[in-house]
């Protein structure tokens, strides 16, 4: 009688580890079987929040901060533009009667914590009014982090000035 209350005792025990909810770092089931992403998935999965970024420190601009006096630099964050930003600066590029698109991709590529933009259209005319050599290190940042220049040629248009 031992014996069958003990191999009762383990089913039980068996049958209640099977029940047991899947730990929450399991990776989601895929639709597609061959582990493509399916069109759904892709635009459900579109969040700005999540685009790469890279931090480009700005002494020029931080409170307190001289060449004298070097406190630490604070940054702004550039990320990678959405495609339609991609394509409205491309199409600006071709405009030679746009003289603003220096100042329109740091508009759009510098954000917060979570990615929103910090400047807004209305502020262009604010932002062109900031020191050319930090405005140039962000667009140098913003070209490179969104395949518009390697890092050698945005070196080189910077010296170039």
């Amino acid at each position: 009688m031992h014996d069958e209350e003990s191999t009762a005792a383990a089913i039980e025990d068996q049958d209640q580890d099977q029940a047991a909810p899947a730990p929450a770092h399991t990776a989601p089931v895929l639709s597609d079987p061959s582990g493509l992403l399916t069109a759904d998935e892709i635009l459900a999965g579109a969040d700005v929040t999540r685009l790469e970024s890279v931090e480009v420190e700005v002494g020029e601009w931080t409170p307190g901060w001289t060449k004298e006096n070097l406190v630490e630099a604070r940054k702004v964050r550039i990320r990678v533009m959405t495609g339609d930003e991609a394509m409205a600066f491309a199409a600006a590029q071709q405009d030679q009667a746009k003289k603003d698109t220096l100042m329109r991709l740091v508009c759009t590529c510098a954000v917060n914590e979570l990615n929103a933009p910090i400047f807004t259209e209305q502020q262009l005319g604010q932002i062109g009014a900031l020191s050319f050599g930090v405005l140039q290190r962000l667009q140098n940042a913003a070209l490179i982090l969104n395949g518009f220049a390697e890092e050698d040629d945005a070196q080189t248009a910077a010296k170039n000035g």
